[in-house]
């Protein structure tokens, strides 16, 4: 069995009902972390302390996430297996060849995609544009996707109305495009495409992973990003631009140097690209078929250890 476990998802202190199946399987257990906290309360701790105990072995997708779990749960490196977060295979094209069909022809697109959240940042991309576009005046920032659904429940569209707000009072309320909603494959394909440049502005260093991030990696985009963990690892080594949190000047100052340097966004994006070949989808299932097999192993030792005993 292969869980793909988020504290969130699955109900009691920090997700612990997912336990009460773990205890009942009797099936080799593969468990995919999608965070790992450095700095876990009582419940988070022993939670990810009851999932490790239970299963065979556990996938992170970050070098970071692997150091945490070996030094804050004591989890054993021999048990983890790096595997990067997925992606489709995309074809490295020009941004102009999709910016048409989405009436952008013409445009520089700056873009961010993914569930609204306030820890997201996008703020701090809508106060730079009016630097931007003193330099650059054809450029849109687009906001692409649905409000996240816990947001949604306890405060509605109220972060969206806000961005909205920020931008009419900045007066670069033409220049930020809102797409509330969620986008098929194909979609997104198109969508992310038509960006010059992608944007992650989030404003916490306490992110393990990004699905966003690696998905605009995969599609050779220049990026612009917050150090978070994820991408600070990813973008190293001049996959893309690291700015300071909550820091507009740092992303209009980015902005502006590769919106004037073509050469030097080409090569960002052909860097990236490159990079994440190694995380589209067919080679991450490889390295899940490999991770399955030494779980099946693992489960097979140790039963011949009790035997032996």
């Amino acid at each position: 069995m292969n869980l793909q476990h988020e504290y969130g998802i699955f109900g009691g202190n920090a997700g612990s009902h997912v336990l009460e199946l773990l205890r009942h399987l009797t099936m080799p257990v593969v468990t995919t972390l999608h965070t790992v906290l450095s700095q876990p309360d009582i419940h988070q701790r022993f939670v990810m302390q009851q999932i490790a105990a239970r299963s065979e072995r556990l996938i992170v997708m970050s070098e970071y996430s692997s150091r945490v779990l070996q030094n804050v749960f004591g989890v054993p490196g021999e048990r983890i297996d790096l595997i990067p977060h997925g992606i489709p295979d995309l074809a490295f094209v020009e941004p102009d060849v999709y910016k048409d069909s989405l009436s952008l022809g013409g445009k520089s697109v700056l873009l961010t995609f993914g569930l609204l959240s306030p820890n997201k940042g996008f703020e701090n991309v809508i106060q730079s544009l009016p630097r931007i576009l003193s330099r650059h005046s054809n450029v849109v920032y687009l906001i692409a996707g649905a409000t996240h659904p816990h947001v949604r429940a306890r405060e509605g569209d109220r972060y969206r109305e806000q961005l909205q707000a920020l931008a009419k009072e900045l007066g670069v309320e033409r220049e930020v495009i809102f797409h509330n909603r969620f986008f098929s494959p194909g979609e997104m394909a198109a969508l992310v495409g038509s960006a010059d440049i992608y944007i992650t502005p989030y404003c916490h260093e306490a992110q393990a992973v990004s699905g966003t991030l690696a998905y605009a990696m995969g599609a050779g985009k220049a990026i612009i990003s917050t150090p978070y963990w994820h991408a600070a690892e990813l973008l190293n080594d001049g996959r893309g631009a690291l700015i300071p949190f909550k820091n507009p000047d740092a992303i209009a100052a980015s902005a502006i140097e590769l919106l004037d340097n073509d050469a030097k966004r080409q090569a960002m994006r052909k860097r990236a690209y490159l990079y994440a070949r190694k995380m589209v989808w067919n080679r991450v299932a490889q390295s899940y078929m490999r991770s399955f097999i030494r779980a099946r192993a693992d489960r097979s030792e140790e039963r011949r250890g009790r035997e032996r005993v």
